[in-house]
């Protein structure tokens, strides 16, 4: 029997505490060219790394071919050293992670 497997991309992100994240994501088909995708609703999701618990969720902003996450310094201030974040996309009622990965958090320049 065969498996399919259907896994997002990996993304994982580093940050220092205290600071603002902002992510634009651009969709584009396999040669380059966007892909609209304005008619779908994203939402950015953190949560606990080992028990998976949302710990923090926020809809992105969505163009043409662009979605733009942004979270703001007052949220990622109190978050762990390290936690999980995904973004989900919801089209025509079928909901989908399209990207997930770790969100390490530093709290010192190195």
């Amino acid at each position: 029997m065969s498996v399919l497997r259907l896994s997002p991309s990996r993304l994982d992100l580093e940050v220092f505490r205290g600071d603002d994240l902002a992510l634009t994501i651009s969709f584009v088909d396999d040669a380059g060219s966007p892909v609209d995708v304005s008619a779908n609703e994203y939402t950015a999701t953190i949560a606990d790394i080992d028990s998976g618990a949302p710990i923090a969720s926020t809809a992105a902003t969505v163009s043409t071919s662009t979605v733009t996450v942004a979270v703001g310094h007052a949220v990622m201030t109190p978050l762990p050293s390290r936690t999980a974040w995904k973004l989900t996309e919801t089209a025509a009622g079928s909901v989908t992670t399209v990207l997930a990965g770790t969100l390490a958090i530093s709290d010192e320049v190195e």
